[in-house]
């Protein structure tokens, strides 16, 4: 009697199906592409300070060009570490986002050929080792910013001596180590082993004497 009953269900589920998927009722189907960006140039950026930067980027909808909005700006007459962020809407309304980072340097050959990377253990008498990679010239992905509470943060090197973490999201709020916005805050290479940084987190007193030492 159960097996009787659940046929009859499919056969009614199947002819209502057959019915509303006619071809004079076709089921209607939307497709979203969302903004897509293309950054000239990739999204680190290296620029000798006192020469020009042109910003090149273009937003995609599918095959159609959309208008991308640009917040920030480049001097490249002072050196520092700058943020562009740029934002697109397509036509059904839903949001794209993109990130560009450019440093302004008055001494790009060192920085070109510096090389950061490496296995890095942390001062203040905290444990453990972490990896400190490169990602572009200047540009670095360090895993742990603030050791040990596992906040990953791309820095970069702007001179011989001065590392820059921009504004970056962590789980415990923004962070920060940028002595050409926030004087008392910013990063250092202290030597031919030893990084560090005096860091702001959620806006919060710095951080500061936070070493790394290369092993």
């Amino acid at each position: 009697m159960k097996i009787f009953k659940i046929n009859i269900l499919v056969i009614v589920v199947l002819g209502f199906l057959a019915v509303s998927c006619s071809e004079e009722r076709p089921i209607e189907s939307d497709i979203t592409f969302y903004p897509t960006f293309e950054l000239a140039g990739g999204p680190y950026v290296l620029v000798e300070k006192g020469t020009s930067y042109e910003d090149v980027v273009t937003a995609m909808e599918g095959d159609t060009e959309i208008e991308v909005v640009t917040t920030g700006s480049v001097d490249t007459n002072v050196e520092g570490l700058y943020v562009l962020n740029y934002s697109a809407t397509n036509s059904d309304g839903f949001d794209g986002t993109a990130l560009r980072y450019v440093i302004v340097t008055d001494q790009i050959e060192n920085v070109r050929n510096n090389d950061l990377s490496g296995k890095y253990e942390p001062g203040n008498d905290n444990d453990g080792t972490q990896t400190i990679t490169k990602i572009a010239d200047g540009f670095y992905n360090c895993p742990d910013v603030f050791p040990s509470n596992g906040i990953s943060a791309i820095f970069g090197q702007v001179n011989d001596s001065v590392l820059v973490i921009p504004v970056q999201p962590s789980p415990y709020g923004d962070v920060s180590a940028d002595k050409y916005n926030d004087p008392d805050a910013g990063g250092l290479i202290i030597d031919d082993v030893t990084i560090g940084w005096d860091l702001r987190v959620a806006g919060y007193p710095i951080f500061d004497g936070i070493e790394l030492t290369k092993q």
